[in-house]
């Protein structure tokens, strides 16, 4: 079988593929989704809902659950951690991640000196 590939064609396309984005990315794809969302979270409505929200939650975790131990405290706060980091992602959906700012390279060392 004859390649149809004129010479020096890449056989693979160069282009990135996203085979399964993740939801955060699914979500940012629709400009609708993005500006909708940074209204809510903007509005005083949703800040003091979320506020109570929260403080409702680590009541819940806190009131009325037997501690006989560490480990039950460390299960606290564990749910608390999670709590905030749920909060966290909710609030921050539609901003796109910025890549981490990688460090100038060193230049390289004169072993000789």
């Amino acid at each position: 079988m004859a390649s149809t590939l004129a010479p020096g064609q890449p056989t693979q396309s160069t282009k990135p593929f996203n085979v399964n984005p993740s939801p955060g990315t699914r979500f940012r794809a629709s400009n609708d989704n993005i500006s909708k969302h940074r209204d809510l979270v903007d509005s005083r409505e949703f800040q003091r809902a979320l506020d109570f929200a929260k403080l409702e939650m680590l009541d819940q975790i806190t009131r009325g659950r037997p501690v006989q131990g560490m480990n039950d405290y460390a299960i606290m706060g564990l749910e608390m951690v999670g709590a905030m980091h749920f909060c966290d992602i909710l609030l921050h959906l539609s901003e796109q991640p910025m890549p981490p700012k990688m460090p100038p390279a060193a230049p390289p060392l004169d072993h000789k000196a």
